[in-house]
């Protein structure tokens, strides 16, 4: 029995041993990484930013009067024959766009009037029988209170008329409220109603825009803030125009970042007499980084698939450096601190001398003092 325990003892040390040996052959095998070369690189001088064009001036404009739509500007079409006023139409200052039902509004106009002309017959009545009760008072054939009585329906007479003709008023205003009239010159850049769309007051029937001059918006970063002021001069390239660029100047510029994007929107007006410049198109616009105190020297660079992390409580970053030692390959860990990221690599400002070589492939997987093999 003690002898069958022993060789059952021996048969499994056996049968682990053999377990054990590949794995720990395999834990043995080097990593394969690919590396490349810290190289110099000048900066770009010049970064660009996506501008949208847009309106000088855009204006929503709403019915005052509530009511069924019965008229809209009509205007020639392509094929003779009229047609509703659309986005593209010039319109001039006071032509009327659209125009719901009058014939309720002009009703109460009609019956404020009536209102009015009773209450200045009532009021003639009144002046008639004050004058006659003065006269009876003055002859001591009338007492004070009658006389106070033809005062006070005099003036509540008065009163009646003056209400009437501002209720005349509110009646004729409202009838005029019904035309949507353009207050300025310009282009239509939406229409939202048709012939039979009940309005009601508020609602936005034509969306009216100046094209006289555009608007270029767009959004840059802090470190570029300074490379932009009031009034200085910028050229916008509109992809749709490629042959031209537009100069127009800063008219506006945040006076603080957008909470989500965390950049400052600046705005770039151009003269557009000739109308090549339409709301939707979208420009370019270059800005100096040496302007902005961007330093122009070469600076060693890396790819971004080379940085990662060397210490996630401290937030710093490192690279894995090859160094050989009799004929091997170990990838040293090396904190850097880093720049600013340019296409797909980044600026190494300390911790990385250009010509060392860089792991770009695999580098999360490594630790420090690993022993690894370079196949690039």
């Amino acid at each position: 029995m003690r002898f069958m325990t022993a060789i059952a003892t021996v048969a499994l040390a056996a049968l682990t041993t053999a377990c054990e040996t590949p794995q720990a052959a395999e834990a043995r095998l080097p990593q394969a990484v690919r590396t490349q070369v810290a190289a110099l690189a000048s900066p770009s001088t010049g970064v660009r930013y996506s501008a949208s064009i847009e309106a000088y001036q855009q204006v929503p404009l709403a019915f005052k009067a509530s009511g069924y739509v019965d008229d809209v500007l009509q205007r020639g079409g392509a094929d003779g024959r009229l047609r509703a006023a659309q986005a593209g139409d010039q319109v001039s200052r006071g032509l009327v766009l659209a125009r719901v039902r009058e014939s309720d509004y002009r009703d109460r106009v009609e019956q404020g009037q009536s209102r009015l002309l009773e209450a200045q017959a009532g009021l003639t009545k009144a002046r008639l029988d004050l004058e006659r009760a003065k006269a009876l008072f003055a002859a001591d054939s009338l007492i004070k209170p009658d006389l106070d009585a033809a005062q006070a329906a005099y003036d509540s007479a008065e009163a009646r008329v003056t209400t009437a003709r501002k209720d005349v008023d509110l009646a004729s205003s409202a009838l005029r409220d019904c035309a949507l009239v353009a207050p300025m010159a310009g282009v239509i850049l939406e229409r939202r109603i048709e012939i039979g769309t009940l309005a009601s007051a508020g609602m936005t029937g034509f969306v009216l825009g100046d094209l006289s001059s555009v608007k270029a918006r767009f959004g840059i970063p802090d470190v570029m803030i300074r490379t932009v002021a009031l009034g200085s001069a910028i050229d916008v390239a509109v992809d749709a125009i490629s042959a031209e660029t537009f100069s127009g100047r800063v008219t506006a510029i945040a006076p603080a970042a957008d909470p989500q994007s965390r950049v400052f929107d600046v705005e770039v007006t151009i003269a557009n007499q000739s109308g090549r410049l339409r709301p939707g198109m979208i420009g370019t616009v270059a800005l100096s980084t040496v302007a902005a105190g961007v330093s122009a020297e070469p600076q060693v660079t890396v790819p971004l698939t080379a940085i990662v992390r060397a210490d996630a409580a401290t937030g710093r970053y490192a690279v894995l450096v090859i160094e050989s030692r009799d004929g091997r390959d170990t990838a040293r860990m090396r904190p850097v601190d880093l720049g600013e990221v340019t296409g797909s690599a980044i600026v190494v400002r300390s911790g990385l001398a250009a010509g060392e070589h860089v792991v770009i492939s695999g580098a999360t997987l490594l630790t420090d003092g690993e022993i690894v093999r370079v196949i690039s």
